[in-house]
């Protein structure tokens, strides 16, 4: 890591200030900041409210390190950069908002005979290096630098015993805000236990400061200087300067924050407190902090993203300005905005910067280049949370072949050697590990079911693996897969909300519902805001996996999953028999630990080698809503020479979708049993109970005798209307003459011509249910609601009895499926889920 370091013009204007730069750059107390790599040298949690400032506007960084070891640091913006403060005028000094003053520790000595408190940054550092020996010397932060909130810091007990000598700027005496907080420091010393409190006057005037007084005097003088003026120092404390007298002579301006804050005066036009308000927000912590993620205004804190409440919007509101009503007297008191103030600036999300994703580890953007800084990459809209051993990863441009035979066979043979998996299974457990490496390049990426024979496998240390490559820690498992839907939302939304880029379901052995069908084929989640009576749109960028054993997969989820199976290892039919010590390395997830550097860095030279190689695919793309990520993703492996991917996938989708077996069982019961007469949902219950043995129901609807099932009968018809399933067609056949919906079962034209369907007769005077025949292209077009004429006379002279079977067939022509109406559930028809209820029979008839 690069040393600290001072710039020529910064150790000029050191030393111009009688501050040694060598002195103060060894002690750790000071360094140049001018470029986003000096930046990424410091932690964290001291850029807050600086690092905007870098490298636009640059400057001197001042270190301060209180008594107890906290610290919080000040950047001075060199003279030709600076940023304008909240008064228009350039701003001498940048703090971090929100932090507690410290009292900087510059010189501890061991049993002092006395402290000295110097006011200012260089002044501190000025006295420590020309004070008499035996002094403790520690620097205020500005004349109220040792309150916090108008509460003295508890740095202040290092003076507990001990005589005081107070080094304020030369205003003291006449400036009423620094006589007022010189009065206050005055009594905190006293509380904290000081001794003989003595405050230095300086003979000089306006607010020059101990380092221009010293600086003026020759270098061997100023010790000699120092000396004498400590000791002149008096107890006596100056009169009050005249309120009056400063009032005329100038209007007073607003207090100025010494912790770099803006100051808003709270009373003034609501419109000017709520744009001076958003500015300050936007200015100290746009793209560091605050982020518009979901057009929701949140915090960015500890890798993860939370919504910001009122309550918590006020604290961040008071970290970025501080906020003061004008008394009518001449002077300012704290206050908060109105309100309404408050609610209009927490709506004002879009003003920040906007967020997609966070990622832990380092990623590939769309142009193919490797984001690995720490911070907000503003091309990807994302957050890398880097932890500090994945710094300075270097990815080759165009990697050899070599190199990147090395990174396939640390991943596929190293890491994945000792699971036992099938080559397209191995194929698709490495599309999961690049999955989230591309995330941001792609709209939407299937769901990773990562498919175990039985327990015991290796699925949850598979998923060890992977996330502590992509995220550094063990992934949260243990939670079962939500068993209803509105669970099913409540937890994509908490997940997305968070900011995860990596997600598990646990115990996932049966994957249905629309909610998770939803989220897969949709780059946007949009849920309901908390609290609040409109919705947000939460980015989906995350990369979603299921664990489950023997995983069965509805018809809605069937479409946008990938497997990866886990068998048993050659030689142990019960897997918890397995010893560690077959795997390639037995305690594999330590080695990740490990070598995660390394991992990720074989990731990232697999798909660098990919763009290398002019970004080709040569499969055939058809993963309906995920061709963009198939043929990335399927590139990537091709050029590093992985066969396998996706193979498979359709025969084991036919082989988990139990829901469309028991659909293809239903739909051959109703034909065998009707034949192609029409039917209620009546009769199929009536029937059902008369031969229990042979019935074969929907998808967990195989009771008859099950409360409510002629009413769910019912309503899976309508909604299961013109599906396809092996060659038949279940269609609407017009209403009987209670009103009740009839239907029938047809076979696909495509296949043979369909005789006729039996839809239902009037109610004529014998009192039967006669029946006729219906061409089927008006069968599937919705039915008929009343038989003609001509078919009412053939009912009633032919069947008297109600016999429901078919008279003189009618042999159609299917014509062509009408044009589906408009939806408003659906806006775009290629990405339409099927299960929505207004529109599924249009959709399944225009997919077939």
């Amino acid at each position: 890591m690069p040393e600290p370091y001072l710039s020529d013009e910064h150790r000029a204007y050191l030393e111009a200030h009688a501050v040694d730069p060598d002195q103060a750059l060894a002690a750790g107390r000071v360094r140049s900041l001018l470029t986003r790599d000096d930046l990424a040298q410091i932690p964290s949690e001291w850029q807050a409210g600086i690092g905007r400032y870098i490298p636009e506007n640059g400057g001197l960084l001042f270190v301060w390190t209180g008594p107890t070891g906290s610290v919080n640091v000040q950047l001075r913006p060199d003279d030709d950069k600076r940023p304008l403060g909240n008064d228009g005028e350039p701003m001498k000094y940048v703090y971090q908002g929100g932090r507690p003053p410290v009292l900087w520790a510059v010189r501890e000595v061991e049993n002092p005979v006395g402290v000295i408190l110097a006011e200012g940054s260089k002044q501190c550092l000025v006295a420590a290096r020309y004070a008499p020996e035996g002094y403790s010397v520690y620097g205020l932060a500005g004349c109220w630098g040792f309150s916090d909130d108008g509460v003295a810091i508890p740095d202040l007990e290092v003076v507990d015993g001990l005589p005081v000598k107070v080094i304020l700027d030369a205003d003291f005496s006449t400036n009423l805000l620094v006589w007022s907080a010189a009065d206050r420091l005055q009594a905190a010393l006293k509380a904290e236990g000081a001794g003989l409190i003595e405050w230095v006057r300086l003979p000089a005037g306006g607010k020059a400061g101990l380092d221009d007084y010293l600086a003026k005097r020759a270098h061997d003088r100023r010790a000699r200087v120092l000396g004498n003026l400590l000791s002149e120092a008096t107890a006596k404390f100056p009169a009050k300067p005249n309120a009056k007298v400063q009032k005329k002579a100038a209007p007073k301006k607003p207090p100025v924050a010494g912790d770099g804050r803006k100051t808003i005066v709270v009373n003034q036009d609501r419109k000017v407190v709520k744009d001076e308000l958003t500015a300050a927000m936007v200015g100290m912590f746009s793209g560091t902090e605050l982020f518009n993620h979901g057009q929701v205004l949140s915090r960015y804190s500890d890798g993860w993203m939370t919504q910001l409440d009122r309550g918590a919007f006020n604290d961040v509101s008071s970290e970025a300005a501080l906020m003061v009503s004008d008394d009518g007297d001449g002077g300012y008191v704290p206050g908060w905005a109105d309100p309404n103030v408050m609610s209009a600036v927490l709506s004002k999300a879009s003003e920040f910067a906007p967020l997609d994703r966070i990622s832990r580890a380092p990623f590939v953007r769309s142009d193919g280049s490797i984001c690995a800084t720490r911070g907000y990459d503003e091309a990807s809209r994302t957050m890398l949370a880097l932890d500090p051993g994945l710094e300075g990863l270097e990815i080759p441009e165009e990697p050899t072949r070599d190199q990147i035979e090395a990174a396939r066979v640390l991943l596929m043979d190293e890491m994945m050697g000792g699971f036992p998996m099938d080559d397209a299974s191995r194929a698709n457990a490495l599309a999961l590990m690049i999955t989230p490496a591309i995330r941001g390049m792609v709209p939407t990426a299937p769901l990773a079911v990562i498919d175990g024979r039985r327990k015991g496998v290796g699925k949850g240390k598979l998923a060890s693996c992977l996330a502590l490559i992509h995220t550094g820690e063990d992934p949260e498992l243990g939670t079962s897969f939500p068993d209803n839907d509105e669970e099913m939302r409540k937890q994509i939304t908490s997940t997305l909300r968070e900011g995860r880029d990596l997600v598990f379901l646990d115990e996932a052995h049966k994957l249905r519902g629309a909610p998770l069908a939803a989220l897969l084929t949709s780059s946007t989640w949009r849920d309901r805001i908390l609290g609040a009576s409109k919705n947000e749109a939460l980015p989906n960028r995350a990369t979603w996996a299921a664990l489950g054993n023997e995983v069965q997969v509805g018809d809605d989820i069937d479409r946008r999953v990938y497997r990866i199976a886990i068998g048993l290892a050659p030689g142990y039919l019960r897997p918890e028999d397995r010893p560690v010590s077959s795997f390639r390395h037995p305690d594999l997830e330590g080695w990740v630990r490990r070598n995660r550097r390394e991992l990720l860095a074989a990731v990232l030279v697999l798909v660098r080698a990919w763009f290398a190689a002019g970004q080709p695919c040569e499969r055939d793309c058809s993963f309906q809503s995920f061709d963009k990520w198939e043929r990335v993703v399927g590139g990537v492996l091709e050029v590093a020479g992985v066969k396998g991917f996706l193979d498979g996938r359709k025969a084991w989708r036919q082989e988990s979708d139990h829901d469309q077996q028991a659909w293809d069982a239903h739909f051959f019961w109703l034909r065998e049993t009707f034949g192609t007469n029409s039917f209620t949902a009546r009769e199929v219950m009536e029937k059902a109970r008369a031969n229990l043995a042979a019935f074969s129901g929907p998808p967990n609807w195989s009771d008859p005798n099950k409360e409510g099932f002629t009413e769910r009968i019912g309503y899976l018809y309508r909604s299961h209307r013109a599906s396809e399933t092996l060659g038949l067609v279940l269609v609407k056949a017009g209403k009987r003459h209670n009103s009740v919906n009839a239907y029938a079962v047809v076979s696909e034209s495509s296949f043979f011509e369909e005789p006729g369907v039996v839809a239902p007769g009037g109610d004529g005077g014998d009192g039967g249910d006669a029946s006729t025949s219906i061409p089927l292209e008006k069968a599937v077009s919705g039915g008929v609601t009343e038989p003609s004429q001509q078919n009412k006379k053939r009912s009633r002279m032919g069947n008297g009895g109600g016999s429901s079977a078919p008279v003189a067939p009618i042999t159609p022509t299917l014509a062509p499926a009408p044009a589906p109406a408009p939806c408003p559930e659906a806006d775009d028809w290629d990405h339409m889920p099927d299960f929505c209820p207004k529109c599924m029979a249009y959709q399944r008839a225009r997919r077939a």
